[in-house]
């Protein structure tokens, strides 16, 4: 078998304000009858954008941020 993490893992209050908060955008995007949009985090800022112009872009990624993911993960 594949061993797994014994501990208890549950959402801390910053993910669940964030949930809120981007929960919160997506429900007025939804009220003003938009759609096929993506909502996120950025420089602290909740936004969104059109579905389209996020698969149309080139993103960059942190590659440190990478390495640092992978050395955390189980």
């Amino acid at each position: 078998g594949v061993q797994t993490c014994a501990l208890p893992i549950s959402p801390t209050a910053f993910d669940r304000v964030l949930a809120s908060r981007l929960g919160a955008r997506a429900v007025e995007l939804i009220l003003q009858g938009k759609s096929g949009r993506a909502v996120g985090m950025q420089n602290n800022q909740v936004k969104d954008h059109a579905f389209d112009e996020i698969l149309n872009e080139k993103h960059m990624i942190d590659l440190n941020l990478l390495t640092l993911l992978k050395e955390l993960s189980i």
